[in-house]
This record gives C-alpha cells, structure tokens and sequence, in this order.
C-alpha cells in the first residue's frame, strides 16, 4: 500500500487577505515610529585616576569626596606626604620619570624652592587661569616672568588670631570678655605681662609653645617696609634680620616661661587644653579648626581677639599641575574647582582654611559667621578684618630666604629650646649656618 502525502492546505481568499492587510499595517507602523524611541547604546566614558599629593591636616579631603561625586569618569586618588618630603619626592619622581603626581599641594616656601624647576611644571595661565579670583599679593607669590608664568592656584591663606580661654582669664584677673581684652591688648609686650600673671596667680602657661609665638611674628609683615626691588645679599640679610627678630620674642618668651612647650596638634597638645595647661592658641584659622578636632572637651571655653599690633598672615598653599601629569586638564580642572569661592569658603567652615579668594570678604556667610567653640566669637570677622589690613609680605616670594631646610632648621631649633632647654645662642648660629647656605 502506497502512501500519499497529505495535499497542502492553501489558505483560503478571505486568509490572504487579512494577513496581507496586517502585514501592510505593520510595515505603516514602523515607518511612523520615531527613531529616538530606539534605545541607544552608548559606551561609558574612560575612567581617569587623578593623583593627588597631599599632607595630613590639610583639610581638602571632604571636597576632592564631593569632587568624586560630580565627577564619576575621574577617580582621585590622595596621596599624603610628609610636608618636609614633598619637593624631595617630587624632584625624585621627575628624575626617575615615575611616581610624580597629577597634582600637588605646595605652601609658599615649596613654590619658591620649586622655582628652580619650572620645566617640570604646566604654566597654568595656559589652562585659562583667572588672575582676577585671588588677592593680587597671594596671586604673585606663584607668578614668574612678571606675571607670565603661574606655579600654582591659590588655596588658602591663613590669618592668624589668639583664642584664649577666658574662664582661666578672669580667674587670674586678666581681662577676659572680648572687647576688652581686645582694647587691652597694644602690643606684644602686654601680653607678656599677661603671661606672667597666669604663671603667678595660675601656675598656666601662656601659649602652648614659642614655634607659635615665631611663626605670628615673622608673619607680622604690616609695619614692615615693602621690597619690590632690588636682590642679593641685601635681600637675604633683610630676611634674616626678620627670622631673628620673630626668633628673639620666642625665645623670650620660653625665657619667661609662658609656654607650655606643647607641640601643635599633638595628643599631648590636645590633654593640654583640656587640662588648661596653657590660656591660648596664637595661630592660623586651620589651627584654630584643628582644635575643635583635637579638643572638643574644651567646647566654649575660648574666646578670640586679634593679635597685638599689626595683622599676621601665614602664606598658605597652592595648588600645582607637574608637566609629567598623564591628564594635565583633568587636573587643572580640579584644582580650578577646588580654589573657586564657593569651593573656598565651604572649606573654611569644614576645617578653618581661609579663602584667598576676595570675593567672599563681604558675603555674610564668612563676615558674619559666628562660632558657638570659641563663645560665639565673630571669627568670620576677626580673621577677614585681618586679611583687609594686610599689605602683603614684606619681601618678594622669589627675594627670600625661602627653602624649606632653612625654615626646618629654626622650627627644629625652637623644638630643641623647648624639649632640652638648649642654649638658645647656641642653637641660632647652627640654624643661621643653615638659612644663609640657602
């Protein structure tokens, strides 16, 4: 028996027509749909390491965070160094041809020793560097080639003021409320004699250590007469007649026994305020932010004043683009983001760098800011009173006496005085042979 295949069955007229007329539609459909309906795919963008050398303390790292946060595509990576290690390392990394970072944070002193290394870093006028952001004499500490040439972006300057405890004095009957303590202060002499009566009337040491006292004095720049001019050993003996005279009040200071002897932003610096070992901090607004870390046991205990006689300013930092960065752009976009005002001022209230970025001075944010840690001080105030009386530093960056072992050695002398009681003659020649061979 033979077996036949099954006929075909041919879809009928009235089929035909029905598929044909959907398959008409189906086709009137897509041709009407639009294109941007269609998801695309799209490749992420290239992700970008950045690194950036700082030192602990400086208080940028909650930004670079936020940083991070509207920047997916560039990842930061933070590097912390030794603040005496970062021109060494850097010079390292530039002859090695590795390890050099994207970015790095320098202090004055540090631009002018890297002065000599210009090649090995970007122009950051050739980015589009706005020269009208920062304050013309903190600009100009990072410019070369009359203003051709810019190092670094202003970061932060640090004015400096006195918090002192004012329970410990009114218990010696010193003036203790804020405007009359401020009335009273004249000069650096009254606050010696305050210092004395805390010893006799307390046993309490004036300041926690003459590294403080040194640094304020040869910051004090405002009655000092202004070299714009001139070069050699003029200008170097010029500088060194103002380390001396800083170094002199410290030392005499330690002579007096006003000080605690106490190193800043140690733990034993952090007992001694709580312990009210000494009655003020002569420092810059970073250190009086560091103290609100270290000592937050001593919450409304201070009070804060300018310092006597002029203002004092401490330089502050800048931050630089190496030639060696593998994403200079990159690079200079973050430091351009980190320095901007707002950037700035958000900073100050995190960690008590002050801006440098004119701007701000008269936003009620800053000049109106009041700090419940130091009794409700107007420090917003203080610190920007002191910034607009400033007239610049006394000598040019690039006139001084500038490098960083120079100024290592008076720190580690005054450290010395304090810690071995050396002779303090003795220990001026030895750091005097250090600053003339820089």
């Amino acid at each position: 028996m033979i077996a036949r295949k099954a006929a075909a069955r041919l879809p009928s007229p009235m089929a035909l027509t029905m598929w044909m007329t959907l398959m008409t539609l189906t086709a009137l459909l897509n041709s009407c749909m639009p294109q941007a309906s269609l998801p695309e795919l799209k490749s992420r963008p290239e992700q970008k390491t950045l690194s950036i050398w700082l030192w602990q303390g400086n208080g940028m790292e909650k930004l670079i965070e936020d940083y991070s946060q509207l920047r997916p595509d560039i990842d930061v990576e933070t590097v912390y160094v030794r603040y005496e290690d970062v021109v060494p390392k850097l010079l390292s990394s530039f002859a090695s041809r590795s390890g050099a970072p994207d970015l790095v944070l320098l202090d004055a002193d540090q631009i002018g020793e890297a002065e000599a290394f210009r090649g090995y870093f970007h122009n950051l006028y050739d980015f589009g560097a706005d020269r009208n952001r920062y304050l013309d004499w903190k600009r100009e500490q990072a410019e070369l080639d009359e203003g051709r040439f810019l190092f670094g972006l202003p970061a932060d300057i640090g004015p400096v003021a006195i918090a002192y405890r004012h329970d410990l004095f009114a218990e010696a009957g010193l003036p203790s409320g804020r405007e009359e303590a401020a009335e009273a202060l004249s000069d650096w002499e009254t606050l010696e004699q305050w210092g004395l009566k805390l010893r006799r009337e307390l046993d309490v040491a004036l300041v926690d250590n003459v590294t403080s006292v040194y640094t304020a004095s040869l910051h004090e720049y405002s009655t000092q007469p202004a070299s714009r001019s001139g070069s050699g050993e003029t200008e170097k003996d010029g500088r060194l007649a103002l380390i001396r005279k800083a170094w002199d009040r410290a030392v005499r200071f330690h002579s007096l026994g006003l000080s605690a002897g106490l190193p800043s932003r140690t733990p034993d610096w952090a007992r001694g305020a709580v312990e009210g070992r000494y009655a003020a901090v002569i420092g810059p607004s970073w250190l009086h932010g560091a103290m609100k870390t270290n000592a937050p046991a001593t919450f409304g205990k201070w009070d804060m004043i300018r310092t006597p006689e002029g203002p004092s300013i401490m330089d502050g930092t800048f931050l630089a683009v190496p030639a060696t960065s593998r994403y200079p752009e990159e690079a200079y976009a973050l430091a351009d983001w980190l320095t901007s005002p707002d950037r700035q001022l958000d900073g100050f209230l995190q960690s008590g760098n002050f801006p440098s970025t004119p701007r701000l001075y008269g936003s009620p944010e800053l000049s109106g800011l009041q700090d419940p840690f130091f009794n409700n001080a107007p420090t917003g105030q203080i610190y920007t009173s002191a910034v607009l009386h400033y007239r610049g530093p006394a000598i040019r960056t690039e006139q001084r006496v500038r490098t960083i072992e120079g100024e290592a050695a008076v720190r580690e002398a005054l450290r010395r005085l304090e810690s071995e009681n050396a002779d303090p003659e003795r220990l001026w020649a030895e750091a005097e042979k250090q600053i003339a061979g820089h």
